[in-house]
C-alpha cells in the first residue's frame, strides 16, 4: 500500500510539473509569437486563429483545475497514508510493552 501511495504522488507530481512546463511554454507562445503571426492574416484566417486561442485558453483553463484537484488528491492520499501508517503503528507498540 505504501509502495503504490509514494508511486501514486511520484506520477501526481510528474504531472503538476508537466502541466507548469505546458503552461509556460503556452505563455510564451502567446506572449511573444502570436502578435508576429497575425500581423499579416486575412480576415477567415484571423477570425480561425481567434478561435484557436479562445480555445487554447479554455484548455489552459481546464489545465489548472486539474492541477488544482491533483494538488488536493495528493494532499488527500498523504494524510490518509499518515492515518493508516499511525493505525498500523500503534498496535506493534502495545504489543511490545
Amino acid at each position: 500500500m505504501e509502495k503504490a501511495t509514494a508511486l501514486s504522488l511520484a506520477e501526481q507530481k510528474s504531472l503538476a510539473d508537466f502541466v507548469g512546463r505546458l503552461h509556460v511554454d503556452f505563455e510564451a507562445y502567446t506572449d511573444n509569437l502570436a502578435p508576429k503571426f497575425t500581423a499579416g492574416l486575412d480576415p477567415e484566417s484571423a477570425a480561425m486563429l481567434a478561435s484557436l486561442k479562445k480555445k487554447s485558453r479554455s484548455a489552459e483553463t481546464y489545465l489548472a483545475e486539474l492541477e488544482d484537484q491533483l494538488e488536493s488528491l495528493s494532499t488527500q492520499v498523504e494524510e490518509e497514508a499518515a492515518a493508516e501508517k499511525s493505525k498500523s503503528t500503534l498496535p506493534h507498540e502495545s504489543n511490545s510493552r
